[in-house]
């Protein structure tokens, strides 16, 4: 069981949203790609705090699609993760459990792990295309999903 002291040290490093007004559903279009799967968002801010309706609206688009794409976003690691967490909790890698890049020595929170093809530019896993896989599946708790944000 979690003591109180570990509880308080998780709230605290949370991330948070800064009083902005939630984006609404009415801000926002789903479109399906015309592929066999996904679908692109359009007019979303994920920087933003988002109404239930929007989240909801979102979370029924990736069971119906399996991918959404979510085009134009400008996100600093802290407000990529708050984006992240409106599809569930966000994998944190216990220390006697390390993944892929995790034990970098960078000054990014350890839920983000730098994935490059580009030779010394966060190459954790080499040069060329990865092979189709599921993140974290070795893990005690594996992964429904994962996001990538491409720079």
């Amino acid at each position: 069981m979690t003591d109180v002291s570990q509880l308080f040290r998780a709230l605290a490093a949370a991330p948070t949203w800064t009083a902005t007004q939630p984006q609404a559903l009415a801000d926002v279009t789903i479109s399906p790609t015309g592929g066999a799967l996904g679908a692109v968002v359009t007019g979303l801010d994920a920087s933003r705090p988002l109404s239930g309706e929007l989240v909801l609206a979102l979370k029924r688009a990736l069971q119906d699609h399996l991918i959404l794409i979510f085009k134009g976003q400008q996100l600093e690691d802290e407000a990529f993760l708050r984006f992240a967490s409106y599809f569930g909790g966000i994998f944190r890698p216990p220390a006697e459990v390390p993944v892929l890049a995790s034990q970098a020595t960078t000054d990014l929170p350890p839920d983000v792990v730098p994935v490059s093809n580009a030779v010394g530019q966060g190459d954790y896993t080499g040069h060329g295309e990865l092979t189709a896989h599921v993140d974290h599946q070795w893990t005690p708790q594996h992964s429904s999903g994962s996001l990538l944000y491409a720079i």
